[in-house]
């Protein structure tokens, strides 16, 4: 389990954060800037919670979520990324509550497979 409260990661040479497995995070006011891949990665069976968190200006995507893991973002912005604002593949799900993603090189969000979204009370 990984807690980070009002951080910023930035200028990564690959991704900002990774969390994989069956990790658990927690991301609370939390900045993922210019990173060469994507600002966040999410990947196996993992659980992941953004809270007021930045995602922009990343090279790839903003977040890409993967396999069987489970996002919650709330009041929080995904911006002008390289790609996509959020890729999601396999059978992932994202929840979305007060977000704005917008301005993204691609889609806001761009989802694949059995990947599910819901979304409430956003902008993009």
């Amino acid at each position: 389990s990984a807690s980070l409260t009002s951080s910023s990661v930035e200028g990564n040479g690959s991704h900002g954060i990774v969390v994989a497995g069956t990790s658990t995070a927690t991301l609370d006011g939390t900045s993922l800037v210019r990173n060469k891949q994507a600002g966040l990665l999410v990947g196996g069976a993992s659980e992941v919670t953004l809270r007021d968190a930045t995602l922009e200006d990343n090279i790839q995507d903003g977040m890409g979520v993967a396999g069987t893991a489970h996002v919650t973002l709330h009041d929080s912005t995904v911006r002008r990324n390289g790609r996509n604002g959020l890729l999601l593949s396999d059978s992932c799900s994202v929840q979305l509550t007060g977000c704005v993603v917008t301005g993204n090189s691609d889609q806001a969000v761009l989802a694949a497979q059995s990947a599910s979204l819901s979304c409430s009370d956003c902008i993009g």
